[in-house]
């Protein structure tokens, strides 16, 4: 097995091995690990409703980990493995669990349209209603886009996120990160502005 590809590294088995034929292979345990992760809930709503649960860890172990079946326990309760590819040191890992039923999210939107003299204002504002349903507390991570600009005649401009929401303008995305208690709610929300020339169509198509 190779860590990387300038250091060889060679095992030997403990013990004797017994493998039928040249054709045949024995999977042999090398080596074991175990790494503190958590179960992070996020949210996508331009993309769906549903909410979908992710493990993630850092690889802090000074050394890459090598392919091999990983077993999945969350609170010592064994949900399950697989065979998981090699992650490289300081790597952030995202390994996807499926769909969370006990979280739910909901959407109000208000806008509204002005005309000036030589442009139009379309005010946005969204709230996401997020809602836990479970008997424990869940960190929830929401996603959302703002609008691509065609046109430099186009501005987007007074733009709030409510507490703990991050803008980043370089790919038009915004993001939440937050914990909900038990059977609590939260309610994340953004506002902004569209200014335009009375010349162009405002394409609403993800709204």
């Amino acid at each position: 097995a190779n860590l990387n590809e300038q250091i060889p590294t060679h095992f030997q088995a403990l013990n004797k091995l017994s493998i039928p034929n040249r054709q045949a292979y024995l999977p042999v345990l090398l080596a074991s690990t175990s790494i503190k992760a958590e179960v992070l809930t996020e949210l996508s709503p331009l993309l769906t409703n549903k909410a979908f649960d992710l493990l993630t860890f850092k690889n802090n172990l000074m050394r890459p980990i090598l392919s091999g079946e990983t077993e999945i326990l969350i609170e010592d309760k064994f949900i399950g493995s697989y065979i998981s590819p090699r992650f490289a040191e300081d790597e952030d890992v995202s390994i996807p669990l499926g769909i969370n039923d006990e979280v739910k999210i909901s959407k109000q939107t208000d806008q509204e349209d002005i005309s000036e003299k030589k442009n139009k204002i379309f005010k946005l504002k969204v709230s996401y209603v997020i809602e836990n349903f479970s008997n424990k507390k869940q960190k929830i991570k929401l996603y959302e886009k703002t609008p691509y600009l065609r046109s430099n005649e186009i501005e987007l401009k007074n733009i709030h996120l409510s507490e703990n929401g991050k803008y980043e303008e370089e790919n038009n995305s915004m993001t939440w990160v937050n914990k909900i208690e038990a059977n609590k709610q939260l309610i994340f929300s953004y506002s902004y502005d569209v200014i335009y020339p009375t010349k162009y169509k405002l394409s609403r198509s993800q709204r």
